[in-house]
C-alpha cells in the first residue's frame, strides 16, 4: 500500500508533529521534517513540519482505494506505541487508515508498510551524519559535498533523500543518562560522547 508515493506524503502531510512532541514527548526534544537538526545544518527550518490536512485530503482524493497501511513499533517500547498511535489518529483527519501494531524490531520481517524507527546521529559533522543516516534507513547514499560541506550542497543532497517520502522525519531527541553527585566535570558534546578523560568521582565518604 505505501508504494504509492500520493499515499505516503499523504501520511507525511497529516503528521501533527508539534502536537505529538508536546504531549507524549512531554517538551523533550523537536519537530523535525529533516534528517539533520537546525544546530548541525543551519537549514533544518526549510523543511516544514507544521500538518497539511488540506493537502493530505487532496492526496487521498486521488488514490483510485482506501487500502490500509500498517505501521510497525517496537513492541518493547510503549512511547514508541504511543506516537504510532497518534499517527494513525492523524492519518485519521485526512481519510487515511493507518493500523499500528508491535514487533520485534531486531528481526526485521519486512511485513509492514510503514515502520517507526530511531536513527542515532554519531557524528556533529552533518556530511558524515547524513550518510549515516542514509545508511541506517536504506536509502540511496547521498551526493558528496565539495570543500567544507557548503550548507546549499548539503542541503540539495538532503532535499533528494526525503523528497519522495520514503522516510519522514519526525523529532530530533535528545539523549540523557543521570549521574551520581561523586561525578565531576563530566561533559557531553550536542552529538554525544563522553569525554572520560576529564572525569573524576569523588571517593566515598
Amino acid at each position: 500500500a505505501a508504494d504509492d508515493a500520493r499515499r505516503r506524503e499523504a501520511v507525511a502531510r497529516s503528521l501533527d508533529r508539534a502536537a505529538i512532541t508536546t504531549v507524549l514527548l512531554q517538551r523533550q526534544g523537536e519537530p523535525a521534517a529533516s534528517l539533520l537538526p537546525q544546530w548541525m545544518s543551519g537549514y533544518a527550518f526549510l523543511f516544514p513540519t507544521a500538518p497539511d490536512l488540506a493537502r493530505a485530503r487532496q492526496l487521498r482524493a486521488e488514490l483510485s482505494s482506501a487500502l490500509a497501511l500498517t505501521l510497525a513499533y517496537d513492541s518493547a517500547d510503549p512511547l514508541g506505541q504511543a506516537i504510532a498511535e497518534r499517527i494513525a489518529l492523524n492519518a485519521r483527519d485526512a481519510g487515511l487508515t493507518v493500523r499500528p501494531f508491535g514487533e520485534w524490531m531486531a528481526a526485521r520481517p519486512g511485513n509492514a508498510d510503514l515502520r517507526l524507527v530511531h536513527v542515532r546521529l554519531g557524528s556533529p559533522d552533518a556530511e558524515s551524519s547524513l550518510a549515516e543516516a542514509a545508511a541506517a534507513l536504506d536509502l540511496p547514499a547521498p551526493a558528496r559535498v565539495a570543500g567544507l560541506a557548503d550548507p546549499e550542497q548539503l542541503y540539495d543532497s538532503e532535499r533528494a533523500l526525503l523528497q519522495d517520502f520514503r522516510v519522514v522525519p519526525l523529532f530530533h531527541l535528545p539523549e540523557a543518562c543521570a549521574l551520581s553527585p561523586r561525578v565531576h566535570d563530566w561533559k557531553e558534546g550536542p552529538a554525544g560522547g563522553w569525554r572520560l578523560q576529564d572525569v573524576w568521582v569523588e571517593g566515598a565518604p
